[in-house]
C-alpha cells in the first residue's frame, strides 16, 4: 500500500475516534440508555436477559439500544463470569471510570462525564 493510501486510513481512523466521541451524548437520547448505564455503573457487567428485566424492556428492546452505545465505546460486551458460552454480559466500556462521592456516582468516559444520585434517587 502506498504511504499516502496509509496516511489517509490512519486519518480516517482518527477521524472515526472523534466522531464516535462526538455522538456518545447523541447515544444517551433515550431513557432505557440512561437507565441501562446506571444499572452497569452501580451493579457492574450483567447479562443481558437480567439487564433487560431490571430495565422492565424485553430483550428485542434492549438489543435495539445497544448498538448505539457500543459504537460510541459507553458499554462493552463482556463474557459470562460463569463461563455460559452462550451469555453475553453489558458492562461500562474499560475506558470509564467511576468514582462515588457524598452525591452518587459519577461515570467519566474522557469527553463526557455522567452523574447519577443515589440508587433509588
Amino acid at each position: 500500500m502506498s504511504g499516502t493510501k496509509t496516511r489517509l486510513r490512519a486519518g480516517l481512523k482518527e477521524q472515526g475516534k472523534a466522531l464516535a466521541g462526538a455522538r456518545k451524548p447523541l447515544a444517551l437520547g433515550h431513557p432505557v440508555r440512561w437507565a441501562l448505564i446506571r444499572e452497569v455503573a452501580f451493579h457492574g457487567p450483567l447479562p443481558v436477559k437480567e439487564l433487560a428485566q431490571r430495565l422492565g424492556v424485553d430483550r428485542p428492546a434492549l438489543s435495539s439500544h445497544l448498538p448505539q452505545l457500543l459504537e460510541c465505546g459507553i458499554v462493552a460486551v463482556f463474557p459470562d463470569p460463569g463461563g455460559d458460552a452462550r451469555r453475553r454480559c453489558i458492562g461500562l466500556s474499560e475506558s470509564a471510570t467511576c468514582h462515588q462521592n457524598g452525591h452518587g456516582l459519577e461515570v467519566d468516559f474522557g469527553e463526557l462525564v455522567v452523574r447519577f444520585g443515589e440508587k433509588g434517587e
